[in-house]
């Protein structure tokens, strides 16, 4: 088994991003990140990057999306090894309409052929209200249905080992 790798990253949002978020504010219109894109550039914190700006090997729709807090958002973006062709310096997460929104950047780069899932996470007060992840999974959904599973399946159980007693004749308090 594998050990897991720890990397550090510089997250911006950009203007455009921003912008977003405070028309959010403004008009009630979410903002709507869908997807990201993977570089082997190390790109500048420039807020003012425009999506153009932002090449990479890799897109994806974002994995899933976990609200930290309430001004914290967490995207979980994930690069099977298959696809890892390049090494990883920068990712971009970019809007359904292809807008640049937030750009992190890698203090360490990640060789080409390794699994990666990234987590990134953008600041904004209230960014959870604001922000329309109807595309996205919602992993704290994710791990609500799993233990729901997994009670469902012990309750199950139990109805199982309940039905045996019966049928053997005991009784049960």
């Amino acid at each position: 088994m594998s050990e897991a790798l720890t990397v550090a990253a510089q997250t911006i949002l950009t203007d455009a991003g921003r912008n977003a978020l405070r028309d959010a504010e403004l008009n009630g219109t979410p903002a709507t990140p869908k997807f990201f894109r993977a570089s082997d550039q190390e790109y500048a914190l420039d807020p003012t990057m425009q999506a153009a700006a932002f090449s990479g090997w890799y897109s994806h729709d974002i994995n899933a999306y976990l609200p930290v807090e309430d001004q914290t958002a967490q995207f979980t973006c994930s690069i099977p090894e298959a696809s890892a062709t390049h090494s990883l310096r920068s990712v971009g997460i970019f809007m359904a309409d292809g807008t640049l929104f937030g750009l992190s950047v890698l203090t360490h780069e990640i060789p080409p052929h390794v699994a990666t899932n990234l987590h990134i996470l953008h600041d904004w007060d209230n960014i959870n209200q604001l922000l329309d992840f109807r595309y996205l999974p919602i992993a704290e959904l994710e791990l609500e249905l799993t233990v729901l599973d997994n009670a469902l399946r012990c309750g199950l159980e139990v109805l199982a080992s309940t039905r045996v007693k019966f049928t053997q004749g005991e009784t049960v308090s």
